[in-house]
């Protein structure tokens, strides 16, 4: 078992370590994972969200993206007759159907891969690379979601209109969101702090593994909470611990 790497390029070697001889379940698993993570990941759209003529030249991946997905929940697992796409919510029809799509050709691209680079030893320099892509991309979703509960401004205070509803009006998530969780600013500019703190530490190779457990710890609260009250981003939190610990397993 490792975690990621907090040895640079020049101290990896790859020369060295071309005799290493990884088992068959961990190249299989690496395979599968290396190909999970890029199609959810998709750390090449990450620079390009807020830059508009980059944007431009992205979007038409997302149009294949919606092409396959609507395609492959046509004619293989019917997850809704007409699929609500991701506004807002990361629970929605396309969301699922788009999840099963990625498992299912993951596990087909595994196998076509493992049957023609069977003769490889291991994956020594795509393993370290790999780590390299699941560092930062956990580093941008930190800072981005901890710096906004550091000044309190993700779960704002409740309206004079949520305030005047009766209790028993509000869906769970809107109480914890709008009500509970607002009101406790301290609870709110906490998270956000370890948040920040793990996105930080994720920066620096020589605190990887202390960013990773700390961010652990924040993703696993932050999916207990989304469960527990039907916050609608139990996917994307679910499948973000996911990415958080894969790497850990080769």
């Amino acid at each position: 078992m490792t975690t990621l790497t907090t040895e640079g390029p020049a101290s990896l070697r790859p020369e060295l370590r071309e005799g290493a001889v990884w088992s068959t379940w961990r190249k299989i698993a690496f395979r599968f994972a290396f190909i999970y993570i890029i199609l959810y990941t998709t750390p090449w759209a990450l620079p390009t969200s807020g830059i508009p003529w980059l944007y431009n030249v992205t979007q038409f991946y997302d149009q294949g993206w919606s092409w396959l997905v609507t395609l492959f929940n046509t004619h293989f697992f019917t997850v809704a007759d007409e699929l609500v796409p991701v506004n807002g919510s990361g629970d929605t029809s396309f969301a699922w159907s788009q999840l099963w799509f990625m498992i299912c050709f993951g596990i087909v691209a595994t196998a076509i891969w493992s049957v023609l680079d069977r003769k490889r030893k291991n994956y020594e320099v795509m393993d370290y690379w790999l780590r390299i892509c699941v560092r930062y991309y956990i580093s941008f979703f930190c800072l981005s979601y901890g710096i906004i509960k550091l000044f309190a401004m993700q779960m704002i205070f409740p309206s004079l209109s949520q305030l005047a509803t009766p209790l028993g009006r509000f869906p769970p998530d809107a109480f914890v969101v709008a009500v509970q969780s607002a009101i406790q600013r301290l609870y709110q500019v906490f998270s956000g702090a370890m948040e920040t703190i793990a996105g930080l530490l994720l920066i620096n190779r020589k605190t990887v593994t202390l960013g990773l457990i700390v961010a652990s710890g924040v993703f696993m609260q932050v999916f207990v909470l989304n469960m527990s009250y039907d916050i609608p981003v139990k996917l994307f939190s679910a499948s973000f611990t996911g990415v958080d610990s894969i790497p850990a397993f080769v």
